[in-house]
This record gives C-alpha cells, structure tokens and sequence, in this order.
C-alpha cells in the first residue's frame, strides 16, 4: 500500500517538476534552470544527509556507482531541459520516460534474465515513444518546435536509465537523503558555480517560482520512489533496488525495470 501511495505521489511530482521546469527553461535557459534546480535540491537534501551521518553501507563500490548516477542524472536532467525549450513537454516528457526500458536493457547486459512480460513491456515502451517522436504537437508558447526536441528526449532516456541502474546497485543500503544526493552536488559543482564564477547565471522574477518549485518537486518526486523500492514493489521512474550483494534483489530488478517508466 506504501509502494502504491510513493509510487503515484512520485508521478504527481514528477508531473510537476517538468511543468515547470519547462517554463523556467524558456525564460532564463535550460542551464540556469538545471543550476537553480540542483542549488534548492542541495539546499534541502545536503542538511538531511550530513546529519545521518556516514552510511554503514557507503563503500568504494557504492561511491562508485553514486558519481555514475550522479552524473547520468545531471546530464539527463541538463539533455530533458534543453528539449523542452524545443519542443512540447508532453511530447519530450514521455520519451524520456522511456528510462525504464533503458535500464532494464543495461541490466539484462550485466547479466540479469528478462521474462517474457518484461519483454512485452519493453516493446510497448519503444512502440510508444516511436508514436509519440512522429507526431506533430503545436506548443503555444513555442514559435518553432524544433524536431531535435525528440532527439534530446530520447538522448534524456538514455542519460536516466543509466542513473537508474547505477542508482539501484548502488542504493541498497544507503538511506534515501544519501542515495539522491549526488544528481544535486554534481549539478551545483558542474553547473551552478561554473555559470556563477562567469556571470553567465540567470534568474528573473518570473522564473524564480518555476526554478523553486521545480527543485521542490524533483526532490519529493526522488524521495518516495526510492522509499516504495524499499518494499520491493515498482513504482514510476524507478525500478527496485539491485546490489550484488543481495541476488533477490538483483533478480527483481530486471523483473520490473522495463515498466518503471512514468513522466
């Protein structure tokens, strides 16, 4: 019941964090957006993570994997951005969505077995996100829909479902301010203070609720995916958690991840 209620309440926010991160990126650019999205995340999960304290389970290997899902997320996140200035949210929105399949397809490449309705599943995601790339979609606030903005959602897809992969072996246990660290850190080191250093850092009035609300909601739209993993249910955006130390675990993940996907 737990996974269910963190599953939709992830998709609400996740909702919501494209919404209005596309607004944002069209008012002050997609690399502004992704720094002031990154900063107010660091600003609430930083506090929560160095309060735990150092996690028992925090090794060379989960650091390992942590900088991987750090720097896929960034680079999704940076790549989802830029097709939304582009083009239609719901048209890039739901391409990138196509990260579940993408992780299921690295898992299946570790090694992992994929049954029959996974498969049926992951042919359902790429048939939709074929549909969806074809179609022709009218943004008003958009003069030109730039056809890359399919290219840069899909490119997304790839960039998240590394992350999610990385994030699932790495996150088994690590406590959940910990686990969606790292997306934030790297996002204000990479972007945030190098945009800052050379005054290229934009933010208006208008944005500003948009960037605020955008990094609120990335950050609850985090949290509760990877609480429902820990039931070991699968919830959007997220598949269960992985670890070679745990070889349940690792067989559920490629169990689920092909129908992890939700914009």
């Amino acid at each position: 019941m737990w996974a269910i209620l963190g599953g939709l309440g992830a998709a609400v926010s996740w909702a919501i964090t494209s919404l209005t991160a596309a607004r944002a990126s069209r008012l002050i650019g997609s690399y502004s957006t992704l720094a002031w999205v990154m900063f107010t995340g660091l600003v609430i999960v930083a506090p929560v993570a160095f309060a735990q304290g150092k996690p028992e389970g925090l090794d060379r290997t989960s650091i390992g994997w942590l900088v991987i899902a750090g720097l896929a997320n960034v680079g999704g996140l940076l790549l989802i951005y830029t097709g939304f200035r582009m083009g239609g949210v719901g048209v890039v929105a739901t391409i990138s969505s196509a990260e579940g399949a993408v992780a299921a397809v690295i898992a299946v490449a570790a090694g992992e077995s994929l049954g029959a309705g996974t498969a049926l599943a992951l042919v359902a995601i790429v048939a939709g996100v074929v549909l969806v790339a074809s179609a022709h979609t009218h943004v008003p606030e958009v003069d030109h829909v730039d056809p890359r903005a399919a290219l840069f959602g899909l490119a997304s897809a790839g960039a998240f479902g590394t992350g999610l992969y990385a994030t699932g072996r790495a996150s088994l246990d690590l406590p959940i301010a910990w686990a969606i660290l790292p997306p934030r850190l790297f996002g204000v080191a990479f972007i945030f203070l190098p945009l800052l250093a050379t005054r290229r850092l934009r933010l208006t009035r208008p944005a500003l609720p948009f960037v605020v609300g955008s990094g609120l909601a990335e950050v609850t739209a985090s949290s509760p995916t990877r609480s429902a993993r820990a039931t070991g249910s699968p919830s959007p955006r997220c598949s269960p958690r992985s670890s070679p130390r745990s070889p349940r675990s690792a067989r559920r993940f490629s169990g689920v991840s092909g129908s992890a996907a939700s914009a």
